[in-house]
């Protein structure tokens, strides 16, 4: 299945992941993130088709063939 991804930085720009992928079906919510090869160390904001995927529920959301996967990295500092 393919899904439309943008993984989006600070300033707001779309970074070289970003894109339509294909993607075995099944796949969820943090096997996209896996795929990416984005750290499961970190903590990405993550949004399917506009709305928000919580944490706890990102192992059972099942993404479908079309879906907007956005995912916002970490904010750090101090």
């Amino acid at each position: 299945m393919k899904l439309d991804i943008r993984v989006v930085s600070m300033s707001g720009a779309s970074n070289e992941a970003s894109g339509v992928r294909e993607v075995p079906d099944g796949t969820t919510a943090n096997g996209v993130i896996e795929a990416l090869n984005l750290s499961m160390e970190e903590t990405y904001a993550l949004m399917v088709n506009d709305m928000p995927v919580a944490i706890p529920d990102r192992d059972s959301h099942v993404l479908e063939d079309g879906d907007k996967v956005t995912i916002f990295p970490p904010i750090k500092g101090g």
